[in-house]
């Protein structure tokens, strides 16, 4: 049994961020949940509010983003997320934490190199707007948390998919969306395209054992096994009698992506990774996510 740890997770009104202050709740710890509702991270105003609430015993989970399904390859966006970094690390210079863990992004390895076989160790080559503000978030907080004399601990997420992701993006959760309205999964060409896809609740459990041991460094969060877009599919349709497949043209080349994850069996060997069917049953048996968490999704939310 572990002690409670104060906790600061911002972006909590997002998908990672609620299941995560959902989760600490469960095991006792002191959370404050913020949301966009509750404080514009963008704002240079946002900075004395964190310093209040962040001293030496508090983890700082930073889940806040603009995410790109909401607009977040605009110019704004863009500064708008490097902004919110850059207010979170003025606040940890000033008022030092225990451990700050960063949700990042895969997306920073570059989105259309063919068969990349995405390592830690791969000089990132991020190649849209929302990329480049994560990989600088990544750069911001490595030199405040050194200044701060803080644990870091970076992850880079895959595809996160799970009960209450609003997220429209091609995947589960628009497959998902698409199905239980009665309409047609579409997939681009025959949906070949092999993804990672990680459940939600592993993601979690990868943060609260970060927390739990003051684990420091970059990881992969991914279960190291892709699948392609069409077994997503064939899988929904079986889940989700009536469900039809339907097939766009393809505007890309087929690219398969996936993920070296021995650093991250190693820092976390009590992880159990949920597999995709499971994961795709227990999201199909869960309520939708609700209007008010999609809308949140958009402002400050998770990484995707």
């Amino acid at each position: 049994m572990t002690s409670p740890i104060k906790v600061l997770v911002l972006g909590g009104s997002g998908f990672v961020g609620r299941a995560v202050a959902a989760e600490c709740a469960r095991h006792g710890d002191a959370v404050r949940s913020v949301g966009s509702a509750d404080l514009d991270l963008r704002s240079p105003e946002s900075v004395p509010m964190l310093q209040r609430w962040v001293g030496p015993d508090t983890v700082v989970i930073m889940a806040a983003a603009l995410t790109r399904d909401r607009g977040g390859e605009t110019a704004d966006a863009f500064a708008g997320n490097v902004a919110m970094v850059v207010h979170v690390s003025e606040a940890i210079r000033r008022s030092p934490p225990a451990q700050c863990i960063y949700l990042s992004s895969d997306a920073v390895y570059g989105e259309h190199q063919t068969n990349l076989l995405r390592d830690e160790r791969v000089v990132p080559a991020p190649g849209t707007l929302y990329a480049i503000a994560k990989l600088a978030g990544e750069h911001l907080l490595k030199d405040a948390a050194a200044r701060a004399g803080s644990v870091l601990t970076i992850l880079r997420p895959c595809r996160i998919y799970g009960p209450g992701d609003g997220h429209p993006t091609y995947g589960p959760a628009r497959f998902v969306a698409s199905a239980r309205a009665g309409g047609a999964i579409e997939l681009f060409g025959r949906g070949e395209e092999r993804r990672d896809f990680l459940y939600i609740d592993d993601l979690v459990a990868v943060i609260r054992g970060a927390m739990e041991r003051r684990v420091s460094g970059l990881f992969n969060a991914a279960t190291g096994e892709s699948r392609s877009f069409a077994e997503v599919a064939a899988e929904l349709a079986r889940l989700i009698p009536g469900t039809r497949i339907a097939h766009a043209p393809r505007v890309r080349p087929v690219c398969h992506l996936g993920f070296t994850v021995d650093a991250l069996r190693r820092a976390f060997p009590a992880v159990r990774w949920t597999m995709l069917e499971e994961g795709l049953a227990r999201t199909v048996q869960s309520e939708p996510p609700t209007a008010a968490h999609t809308q949140e999704q958009g402002a400050l939310a998770c990484p995707k």
